[in-house]
């Protein structure tokens, strides 16, 4: 349908309805961010409130329920002997909740020794220093009455020597290595049960050179990795030579059958 033209005041008058209507809607969308942005302030507002609330709560919580005490435990070692009446080594663990319980724990441990009629052993003894005695050659011209002089001449000619030390090994490995030598390693077991954790002492030679020098050993045992309970002396002297954590190697010296020491 052809729009109709309007006079000059009715154009003048539909502008103005027009108009009208533009700065309503500009007026109802202000009022309409106004409470949005008033909506928002009040939702900022209350969150910040909240948080206050639960962090005040928090903390009437923590004051109410303190952390709990530390717990306590009891470690005794003990290894039980022939007669298994001697705590010697190994490990007993008895906890507690509280530190406070301590006292009691230490009553329930000796209430256990006393109804299993346990006895703790005493403490090791130090190892006695070993005596300085002559070598076999002043321990002779003594014998023969020599000279003072001659004496300890033959003291200065003999001090050099080394003494030799002994390792009682209980447990043996062996490890070929690349090049056609094996190494063999020997355990002890003075530090600990059934033997130590790591090798007292060890040689590496050809499988020939090591048939040699063990001649009680059967040779087909150095051509492969295996590991062995032994009943072994191994006498060392100590290498003026020293490792990296600046200890003296052991130049083992001989290997031989306890049992036939």
């Amino acid at each position: 349908m052809a729009q109709k033209n309007l006079s000059l005041p009715e154009q003048l008058e539909q502008v103005s309805v027009e108009r009208d209507a533009a700065q309503k809607g500009e007026q109802e969308a202000r009022a309409e961010l106004a409470d949005f942005q008033k909506a928002a302030q009040n939702a900022a507002e209350d969150h910040a409130l909240f948080q206050a609330w639960a962090k005040a709560e928090i903390e009437k919580a923590r004051a109410a329920c303190p952390p709990p005490e530390s717990g306590v435990s009891l470690n005794v070692s003990f290894v039980v002997n022939s007669e298994g009446t001697t705590l010697t080594g190994g490990q007993l663990t008895l906890r507690a909740d509280k530190y406070g319980d301590a006292p009691a724990l230490l009553n329930a441990f000796r209430e256990i020794v006393k109804e299993s009629n346990w006895k703790v052993a005493p403490a090791p003894k130090p190892v006695p220093t070993a005596l300085v005695k002559d070598n076999k050659a002043v321990a002779v011209l003594k014998e023969a009455g020599a000279a003072p002089e001659v004496i300890a001449a033959a003291k200065a000619a003999t001090a050099a020597q080394k003494p030799v030390l002994e390792i009682h090994a209980v447990y043996m490995t062996v490890e070929p290595k690349p090049g056609g030598k094996v190494s063999v390693n020997f355990f002890g077991n003075d530090r600990k049960q059934p033997h130590n954790d790591f090798a007292d002492i060890y040689v590496t030679r050809t499988p020939e050179q090591l048939a040699k020098f063990l001649p009680f050993l059967n040779p087909e045992i150095f051509g492969r990795a295996e590991e062995y309970a032994v009943d072994l002396l191994i006498g060392y002297t100590l290498s003026d030579k020293l490792n990296t954590k600046g200890n003296p190697y052991k130049d083992v010296q001989f290997i031989r059958e306890a049992q036939a020491a």
